[in-house]
């Protein structure tokens, strides 16, 4: 037989499965939201990875170029330093006049002194010898050989 008691039983049994229904859809919507949170989180540290990736290789070529940066203003000092030798040495050349003769030494063959018209000491300047110099005569002087120019 079915008693008033048993349909009020049978009403709070549907009422708590209804619940609990709702309480596992709420469940499931909060796991869904979690993983999608987890995903996000993973996205970001993927996207954060990559950024200190770049960042690295941007230093690194920073690095490299403050590197060749300094080299090229090194090499630029450099070739500051050899212009103003040339130009110290063309100013002298200039200053001297004419050649008058050459002395090659006999120690070392590949250096050759030209000794100019005016020649007097601070006049002298040591040269690397060229073969293809036009020679007009030798002859010997203590260890030198002096040879007149053209």
């Amino acid at each position: 037989s079915y008693s008033p008691s048993t349909a009020i039983h049978d009403q709070a049994t549907a009422r708590h499965d209804q619940a609990s229904a709702r309480h596992d859809h709420a469940s499931v919507r909060h796991d869904h939201v979690g993983a999608r949170h987890d995903h996000a989180s993973a996205r970001h540290d993927h996207v954060s990875v990559r950024h200190d990736h770049a960042s690295a290789r941007h230093d690194q070529a920073s690095a490299r170029h403050d590197q060749a940066s300094a080299r090229h203003d090194h090499a630029s000092v450099r070739h500051d330093h050899v212009g103003a030798r040339h130009d110290q040495a063309s100013a002298r050349h200039n200053h001297v006049g004419s050649i008058k003769y050459f002395i090659l030494s006999n120690q070392s063959p590949e250096r050759v002194i030209f000794i100019y018209s005016r020649g007097v000491a601070h006049h002298t300047i040591t040269w690397r010898y060229r073969p293809s110099l036009t020679l007009l005569a030798k002859s010997t002087h203590h260890s030198y050989e002096i040879i007149r120019s053209k």
